[in-house]
């Protein structure tokens, strides 16, 4: 699922479950693995750029479940795609 934050809501009801963004611990119990990943040519970087630092801003990337990704030069297409599954993969099943 793509998750991103939106500006125009202050509350980013639509996109995230606060009780987990407002309780990092909550979301490291509930989640054994957080993955993120996206191709640095694809159209929707600049919103996966502003979830970083939203992330980081709610101490989320902090956790040990939580992992992301870029892929240099791969765009919204299954050439980011394929690092990303074979990373996700690697993190399941260590």
């Amino acid at each position: 699922a793509y998750m991103f934050h939106d500006d125009n809501d202050p509350n980013n009801s639509a996109y995230y479950n606060k009780e987990y963004l407002d309780h990092p611990d909550r979301f490291a119990r509930d989640f054994d693995i957080f993955f993120r990943s996206m191709g640095e040519n694809d159209f929707l970087f600049p919103e996966f750029a502003k979830d970083n630092l939203f992330f980081e801003e709610k101490g989320i990337s902090d956790l040990t479940c939580y992992h992301y990704a870029t892929y240099p030069n791969k765009g919204h297409l299954w050439n980011a795609f394929r690092p990303a599954l074979r990373d996700f993969i690697q993190l399941i099943f260590r």
